[in-house]
């Protein structure tokens, strides 16, 4: 086996070891609330604008924070990716935009230091006989991916592998009190008592990316749901070289979605790939009430003709952020959904309450705000996109342009308004994952350029079921609701 000349760096080890990094949360938490205190005090004894200060304290907060806990590994820097998540929904777009610069990809740590690791997880005889790549493929909070190749029972093996860092599942919740301690010394999130239930279903995610048997057992779950699929490839599974902190799966090559090869197939090719992203987004949701909840560009990756596969394909190779949906959650989804379709705005508001967005004492202002919010998610899946598209990629008339989609970002603006009318009010917790998907799914359309009108295929999923009683859907007029 080749081994590393990298040498071990003390700095690396001090990303993980859970001592020391709840040390440096919080001295990071007494500079930065010494820092807010410094702030507020000015605009008490001076003639500042209150809201402006807030604001500046929250900025000074956040940028702190992030460049202090991006210099670090496992569960925290982990931990504020996922309230960049929750970000979107509560807080402030500038100071939320900082936050999601966590969301990079971070440094790799020494093969010195991940050698061991991968060592006593494979065993001696395996880890005799494998030749490990010092250089990772890929390095993300969690840990790294190494390919590796290996003769194992007369076959020889090509396989990605993923190794978790050291002590990283231990820490875990260590490194998520001691980022509740910093938030509240910072004051990034306001009162953190009514963040509970936010935390909690962090602390669950986490617990679940960190355990790569149920990653295994995900992705088994993943390849027989696409086995047969014509678009979609889930890498082998390898459980002889599998454990609870590393993870083999078959190393399977391509090219990113932002591949400029990608990028200059042909119109129908594009359209082809995106139909097959659309299509498993309501599979996943409403069919197996399953779902990839990161479906960032760099989970992917695509196989093109021009490479030598026989077809253009897509590969799946995340499975660490599968989230289960309940039943009465994904019925409640799709009855919203199918109201945002009819631009129903009596039904959009009575689900909105049903599903904890709205409360029954909220303003007119606030219920018309929520509605203009969810009928611009959906503005893709209106009439005047609702030409049928073939498994080929080849549309009729009205496809919907994903190149020049301004989604994303209207609802960018709504969310600024809507953060002070909701005043920092936790959205419901499966609501954030499944927006995850939603959003990362628009992403993903609008770098491949797809021309798709994806109403007909919408309506094929939320149709399958009749309405509970006294729902029927009547369509208003966009000037209702605005």
């Amino acid at each position: 086996m080749r081994l590393s000349k990298n040498r071990v760096k003390d700095e690396d080890l001090k990303r993980i070891k859970t001592g020391v990094r709840s040390l440096r949360l919080l001295g990071v938490g007494v500079k930065s609330g010494l820092r807010a205190a410094s702030l507020m005090v000015g605009a008490a004894v001076g003639k500042r604008d209150k809201e402006a200060v807030y604001r500046e304290t929250l900025r000074s907060a956040v940028d702190f924070f992030v460049k202090e806990v991006g210099q670090m590994k496992g569960g925290v820097m982990k931990a504020g990716q996922m309230l960049s998540v929750y970000g979107e929904h509560f807080l402030p777009e500038d100071i939320n935009r900082v936050l999601k610069s966590l969301q990079a990809d971070s440094p790799p740590v020494s093969f010195t230091v991940m050698k061991k690791k991968i060592r006593r997880a494979l065993g001696e005889d395996i880890f005799a006989k494998a030749h490990i790549d010092p250089v990772p493929i890929g390095s993300a909070s969690l840990g790294q991916v190494y390919r590796m190749s290996i003769v194992w029972q007369g076959e020889e093996l090509d396989v990605a592998l993923k190794v978790q860092y050291p002590k990283v599942g231990k820490a875990i919740c260590a490194d998520l009190n001691a980022l509740r301690r910093l938030l509240s010394m910072t004051k990034i999130m306001g009162d953190m008592d009514r963040f509970d239930e936010v935390f909690s279903e962090i602390k669950s995610m986490l617990m679940r990316e960190a355990n790569y048997t149920k990653e295994l057992a995900a992705l088994q779950f993943y390849q027989h749901l696409l086995k047969d699929d014509k678009v979609f490839r889930v890498p082998a599974v390898y459980g002889d070289f599998s454990t609870k902190t590393v993870l083999a799966m078959g190393y399977m090559p391509g090219r990113r979605l932002d591949d400029p090869c990608v990028r200059e197939l042909s119109q129908q090719r594009r359209n082809r790939l995106g139909l097959a992203l659309i299509r498993l987004l309501f599979e996943e949701i409403f069919v197996y009430r399953q779902v990839q909840t990161d479906p960032h560009v760099g989970n992917f990756v695509v196989q093109i003709k021009e490479d030598g596969f026989e077809q253009d394909r897509i590969v799946l190779l995340d499975f660490g952020a599968v989230r289960k949906l309940g039943k009465v959650y994904v019925e409640n989804f799709r009855c919203l959904a199918l109201a945002c379709f009819y631009k129903d705005k009596d039904m959009i508001i009575r689900y909105g309450i049903k599903m904890g967005f709205l409360r029954l004492e909220d303003t007119v202002a606030m219920k018309d705000l929520f509605v203009r919010i969810v009928i611009q998610a959906t503005l893709p899946f209106s009439e005047e996109y609702a030409g049928k598209c073939l498994q080929d990629g080849s549309c009729a008339s009205h496809e919907y342009d994903w190149s020049s989609s301004t989604v994303v970002g209207e609802l960018s603006k709504l969310a600024r308004d809507a953060v002070f009318s909701f005043r920092l009010r936790p959205p419901p917790k499966e609501a954030v994952f499944v927006d995850r998907k939603l959003v990362g799914t628009v992403t993903l359309l609008k770098i491949l350029a797809a021309k798709i009108g994806p109403r007909s295929l919408g309506l094929e999923y939320l149709q399958h079921q009749s309405l509970p009683k006294n729902d029927s859907v009547k369509p208003v007029t966009t000037d209702q609701v605005s």
